[in-house]
């Protein structure tokens, strides 16, 4: 028996992977979204059947519309949870960020 369902996202590899692995053996439903086919494969092969992966680029909003249904037809609208992982990383030099309200002293 289920101990409910849970969506992880950024499941292919790191810690969504090993958090969707570890859910899916501690017997909950895991939906969990990857980017690529590859992964999913490799995913779905070390999981039960309990684990089901979703072609899913948060930066993509064409993959992330039609999610919310799938999960919610295979779930009846109740998720015991979400491991919102997936992000994106900007690399580069951080402007330095100049304060608007300036001190003022007395004398």
């Amino acid at each position: 028996m289920s101990k409910g369902a849970v969506v992880v996202t950024g499941a292919s590899t790191g810690i969504g992977r090993a958090a969707a692995l570890m859910l899916d053996h501690e017997g909950f439903d895991v939906f969990a979204g990857v980017r690529k086919a590859e992964h999913a494969e490799s995913l779905a092969a070390e999981g039960s059947e309990r684990l089901q992966t979703v072609t899913l680029d948060v930066t993509d909003g064409a993959t992330i519309a039609p999610r919310p249904k799938r999960v919610r037809e295979a779930t009846g609208g109740k998720l015991a949870g979400l491991v919102n992982n997936a992000g994106i990383t900007i690399q580069g030099p951080s402007r330095r960020c100049r304060s608007t309200t300036t001190a003022t002293s007395s004398r």
